[in-house]
């Protein structure tokens, strides 16, 4: 598998911004609008999805950020960035990860915690990715989202922080 280096800025926990290098895969590279999500208020329901669907599913296992894979092509370095701001429950939520350790979703939280060198809490889905992403498409809880929906985001959370 082919693969390439991204330079992001991140906020690390002093508040310092820094510019750290994310390995990105060529092979899967999926344009951030096409990238399957599942919100925060679907999770339950996914969960239940999963289980119908007789998919096994690991929670809340702590896994080193680089050894896991991004599948999605972009990531806003704002919201990077601005991980280190978040609340503590939502910065600790974890991320959906393939079988063969592939993000399906939580590529900026990982990206952050690759940047200090951490480790995320991940749900692990008995699934590899080439099958998962198909599979999640096929789920009506599932969500989309562009750069610039990203970009609303983060100036939300921005806003909150200064207020």
């Amino acid at each position: 598998m082919k693969a390439h280096l991204v330079k992001k800025k991140i906020t690390d926990r002093r508040g310092r911004i820094t510019s750290v290098w994310v390995k990105m895969n060529d092979e899967f590279n999926i344009p951030r609008e096409k990238m399957p999500q599942v919100k925060s208020k679907k999770m339950d329901a996914f969960m239940s999805y999963l289980k119908d669907s007789k998919v096994g599913v690991e929670t809340e296992k702590m896994v080193e950020a680089h050894k896991l894979k991004p599948t999605q092509k972009h990531l806003d370095h704002k919201k990077v960035g601005l991980v280190s701001k978040m609340p503590e429950e939502r910065k600790n939520k974890p991320i959906l990860v393939s079988s063969d350790g592939y993000i399906l979703d939580g590529h900026h939280r990982w990206a952050y915690e690759v940047g200090k060198g951490g480790k995320l809490k991940v749900t692990l889905i008995d699934m590899p990715i080439q099958e998962l992403i198909p599979f999640i498409r096929k789920w009506d809880g599932v969500e989309y989202s562009s750069l610039t929906h990203i970009s609303d985001s983060v100036k939300k959370l921005a806003s909150k922080q200064t207020n």
